[in-house]
């Protein structure tokens, strides 16, 4: 909470002169101003106010389904968390780009099937001095608390890196799946006393990736792992057993996996994510293909 100070100034006697009382004024004023406001946050800038400014980021993720007859094909079925784990460092505040093929009617045209695929939001923000637990807030309601959410699908909330996954078979099943633009508030919150509102952050879904990267078959005696292309995708990331192993070019589409892969491992789990970034590098959309393979 900011602190407010106030104090009295004794008038200079006839021997002090006009200049030294301005000098004293100005440093006093000085260290007043420089003690007023809290702590940053995350290692944040303040505002003029010194006041800390945090950052958030908000993220629309397509992932395959498990029952996706081609993962199925692959004897690939997820356990635990690890299938929608993102790797999502906050970098600068998002700038909001024009797409590079927007639709005119997003309900229709993204052709979101929740039978085929697993839509969710993903928010990452920084972590807020003195915060004892995060809220999340959609269309004014509450859908996500880090006291509350379901660890068991989600994994542990790590504080010193806050995110939360929002699916839309949970916690935003009360809203309409369909592609475009959802806004949500994030609230720290000290006990039953929010102590810092975020500022409000926007994910798109189903704007710019319109389809996942699917896995090509595999050839162990040329191991080279392939995909589709996506279109507005600007980079792909490749990832075995929930590592990411590697980042490539928008026209890349493929990968020799014997240059990271050993013979000591039979059966990889894999993941291909599409990514459209910002210009700052913070993904914007991400699309999930997910699959197998012998090594």
């Amino acid at each position: 909470m900011k602190k407010k100070y106030s104090g009295v100034m004794n008038q200079p006697g006839p021997a002090v002169s006009v200049r030294v009382a301005i000098f004293l004024l100005a440093l006093i004023a000085s260290v007043f101003l420089n003690g007023c406001g809290g702590g940053s946050g995350g290692g944040n800038s303040g505002d003029n106010n010194n006041n800390p400014t945090y950052k958030s980021l908000g993220v629309g993720v397509t992932i395959q389904s498990s029952s996706d007859p081609k993962t199925q094909s692959m004897s690939y079925q997820a356990t635990g968390f690890d299938w929608k784990r993102i790797d999502l460092p906050l970098n600068a505040p998002r700038v909001q780009m024009a797409p590079v093929f927007r639709m005119t009617d997003f309900s229709s045209s993204a052709g979101l099937d929740p039978a085929k695929n697993i839509y969710l939001i993903l928010l990452a923000w920084d972590k807020v001095d003195g915060a004892g637990h995060y809220q999340v807030f959609y269309q004014g309601n509450k859908v996500w608390d880090s006291d509350t959410f379901d660890t068991i699908a989600d994994g542990a909330f790590d504080k010193d890196n806050p995110q939360a996954y929002l699916d839309f078979d949970d916690e935003l099943k009360t809203g309409t799946l369909a592609a475009g633009e959802y806004q949500f508030e994030i609230k720290a919150l000290d006990g039953n006393t929010v102590i810092a509102e975020l500022p409000k952050v926007n994910a798109s879904l189903g704007v710019y990736l319109q389809a996942i990267p699917e896995i090509g078959d595999f050839n162990v005696t040329k191991p080279n792992l392939t995909w589709n292309a996506i279109t507005n995708t600007t980079e792909y990331r490749i990832s075995f057993n929930g590592v990411n192993t590697a980042t490539v070019g928008s026209s890349t589409l493929s990968y020799d996996v014997g240059q990271k892969l050993t013979a000591s491992a039979t059966y990889y789990r894999v993941w291909i994510d599409a990514r459209y970034s910002d210009a700052n590098g913070n993904p914007v959309e991400i699309a999930r293909g997910r699959g197998g393979l012998s090594y």
